[in-house]
């Protein structure tokens, strides 16, 4: 039976840091990876304190994101909150928290869409799709680490 009394939603707005990631699981869906930048302003101090996120996306999400999210880019994400544990060749446990993005909406426009004429999503998403039919179990090994 599952426990209602939890919820796991995360709502972020913010712009892409860097370059978008991405290749295929071991079973051929496509994984993207990224970083959201957001800030936080506090009343004593000058200027806004920067946080960062890594978003994970899946299937048509990750494509879409690789042909439509560029540096920069103002994003908002609403997804879950998704951590990873596992334990290096060391034995040192380590822990890596992400949001893997269930929908994501393109806010600004695009410098890539400046230069083509195809037409830029305002909202990436797909019905029916969820990251545990990737294959993928918590605590695997973070796919864009090194092989």
């Amino acid at each position: 039976m599952a426990d209602l009394g939890s919820f796991n939603k995360v709502v972020l707005i913010g712009r892409i840091v860097g370059e978008i990631k991405s290749k295929n699981s071991s079973k051929g869906t496509p994984i993207a990876s990224f970083t959201l930048a957001t800030n936080e302003i506090y009343l004593n101090e000058d200027k806004p304190r920067p946080s960062f996120h890594r978003i994970i996306c899946f299937g048509k999400k990750a494509g879409l994101m690789v042909q439509y999210g560029e540096k920069a880019r103002l994003v908002a994400v609403e997804g879950k909150l998704h951590a990873r544990n596992w334990e290096d060749d060391q034995g040192q446990k380590h822990t890596f928290v992400e949001v893997a993005a269930e929908q994501i909406v393109f806010l600004g426009p695009s410098k890539k869409k400046e230069k083509s004429q195809e037409k830029d999503p305002d909202i990436v998403e797909e019905e029916g799709e969820d990251h545990q039919e990737t294959g993928r179990q918590p605590g695997e090994d973070d796919p864009f680490e090194k092989s």
